[in-house]
């Protein structure tokens, strides 16, 4: 699966990132503290934290027309702490951060060091993530910001995979760019978040 983006349209998707990632975190931080202070008096809405499993895949490729095909997919596990608003209304806003791990299942694996935070308003999400790729003779660090469908359930993002340091000496992964991402999320604990909390 060679996939494949002009650099106009590459312009674009990253002045929609950036435009979302700067603004969206503070949508769902507003809304959050908004319901938990003006509704709790009514008792409709409730702010609430959460810890989730994240179990997923990722799809990896290639942006660029002159490099090999890139079609990796990478299974990812990990935890993720939400703070939330329990509201029957509309969809629930949503912080989240947290660590997992990506990773291959082949016989010389690339493994992927994972922290991240998210936010979601009305399923619209956006994230950042930074990630240290390794196949335990060399490494790559990458910085991820995300866009696409996120909510307390699960997230269907879009991100783009910035290299930092070490990206010319690992090859495995120096052009592999973009990356889709489905993951499940599934509460371990639920618990309401008392004024001051």
């Amino acid at each position: 699966m060679l996939i494949h983006i002009s650099q106009d349209a590459m312009n674009y998707i990253h002045c929609c990132l950036l435009l979302f990632l700067f603004h969206a975190p503070l949508l769902a931080l507003a809304q959050v503290k908004s319901e938990s202070s003006s509704l709790s008096q009514t008792a409709v809405a409730q702010q609430v934290q959460l810890y989730k499993l994240a179990a997923g895949i990722n799809f990896q490729g290639s942006s660029r027309e002159d490099q090999q095909t890139i079609n990796r997919r990478l299974l990812e596990i990990g935890v993720y702490r939400m703070l939330s608003t329990d509201d029957l209304r509309h969809p629930d806003p949503v912080l989240a951060y947290g660590l997992s791990t990506e990773f291959e299942l082949r016989r010389h694996p690339i493994i992927g060091f994972k922290a991240s935070a998210w936010a979601s308003v009305w399923f619209m999400g956006c994230g950042l993530n930074t990630i240290y790729y390794t196949d335990f003779t060399g490494g790559n660090l990458k910085i991820r910001p995300e866009i696409g469908i996120a909510g307390r359930p699960f997230k269907l993002t879009m991100g783009y995979n910035i290299p930092t340091f070490g990206n010319r000496s690992f090859e495995r992964m120096r052009y592999a760019d973009l990356q889709i991402n489905l993951t499940v999320l599934l509460t371990l604990q639920k618990s309401a978040l008392l004024r001051g909390s």
